[in-house]
Order: C-alpha cells, then structure tokens, then sequence
C-alpha cells in the first residue's frame, strides 16, 4: 500500500487495493439516497378517488382528521384513480377514521410505516362510509399523506 497522508481522506472500491483520493477533482464514487417524503395535502377528501402518486411508489405515513359525527373511511388503491370504481374495485387496504364530535372537535388517526408500503402501479385514495364501499363520505376528511 501506498503511504497516506492523515489530512486527506481516501476511498477504496471493493476488489482493488489501491486507495483513492477524495477531493473537488475526484468525488466520492456514490450516489447519495435523496431523504424526506413527498407530500400530499387534501382538506376535504370524500368519495371523489384522487391520486396521491400516479406512479409506481411507497406510502410511509397518513394523518387524517374527520369532523363528522360518524366512522369513515379511507381507501387506498395501486392503481391511477381513472381505472378505480369505487364499491368494485377492491382496496389495496382501508383505514377506519374515527368520528368526531364536532367541526372543531374532530376524530383522527395516523399511522406510520418504516419501510413504506409498497405501490407498483399507483397511489390513489378515496374516503368512504364504509371499508370498501361507494357512499361518500358526508364530511370531507382532512388527510395528509407522505410517499416516495
């Protein structure tokens, strides 16, 4: 091995013994993973099925709150919302919203997943009165989701 000097920092690709220098001229050989979520913002989601992503992608979080005085729900869907029938179309999974006791005294839910629940066609989304029905929902939900 060559000798190093303890001010500068190098880097070695698996298989070859030689180490390289890293500065301006000679980046890293990586490439850097992009962080943070997407974002997708609805203040009156209801029976209307929407895209959060009209891609292939990976759902990692939703709050939602419901200002009505009922349990709705939230439908998620892997595919483009122009191919979804809402009450025919099965969900990929639904998410109970529960009810509020007023507009400003509302019910709401969130979940998080680690490593993203994985979409291979599209995210879309609809809220409903029940899990995999067609009835709107009677008062918009507020709902935020986080994709990549």
């Amino acid at each position: 091995m060559t000798n190093l000097q303890a001010s500068q920092l190098y880097y070695v690709i698996e298989g070859d013994d030689s180490p390289s220098v890293v500065d301006e001229a000679h980046p890293l050989p990586v490439t850097i993973a992009e962080t943070g979520y997407d974002t997708r913002f609805e203040n009156a989601l209801v029976g209307t099925v929407l895209n959060v992503k009209p891609g292939a992608g990976r759902l990692f979080g939703v709050y939602v709150t419901n200002g009505g005085i009922v349990t709705n729900w939230v439908q998620f869907f892997d595919m483009p919302a122009s191919e979804v029938v809402l009450g025919t179309t099965p969900p990929k999974f639904s998410l109970g919203v529960p009810k509020g006791v007023s507009a400003t005294d509302t019910g709401a839910m969130d979940t998080w997943w680690k490593d993203g629940v994985k979409f291979n066609r599209a995210i879309s989304y609809a809220a409903t009165t029940t899990p995999t029905g067609s009835t709107t929902a009677a008062v918009g939900q507020t709902i935020n989701t986080f994709f990549k």
